[in-house]
């Protein structure tokens, strides 16, 4: 599981893995973190077009 945990309190995943996303989710919502179910590639190209543009 690819996660990153950053300064917004975000957790990003791959969501190609088989795991138990129910459990996850709900102690992610339990400390307060935001989920948000993404392909890590296209994740990683958004945050590359964001430093170019930044």
């Amino acid at each position: 599981i690819n996660t990153y945990i950053g300064l917004l309190d975000f957790i990003i995943y791959d969501i190609k893995f088989n795991f138990f996303f129910k459990k996850f989710k709900q102690n992610a919502y339990i400390i307060t973190i935001n989920i948000k179910q993404v392909l890590v590639k296209a994740y990683n190209s958004i945050s590359k077009i964001k430093k170019v543009y930044t």
